[in-house]
């Protein structure tokens, strides 16, 4: 499993559209494009959502 800087990205307009009749997610940040299925955009999200709720709990 690689690990990866993402950090490239901070600062940059982040995008999202869905694509339903092909069942995939664009995500674009800055000029880059990501493409994930519908599956992987659900757990990412579910996963994102636990991990900022953690974030603000320990913020506080």
């Amino acid at each position: 499993m690689a690990n990866i800087d993402l950090t490239q990205w901070d600062g940059k307009t982040i995008g999202a559209a869905a694509n339903p009749e092909q069942g995939y997610i664009n995500i674009t940040i800055g000029s880059d494009d990501l493409f994930i299925n519908i599956e992987q955009a659900y757990a990412i999200h579910a996963a994102l959502g636990e991990a900022v709720a953690e974030y603000e709990g320990g913020a506080q």
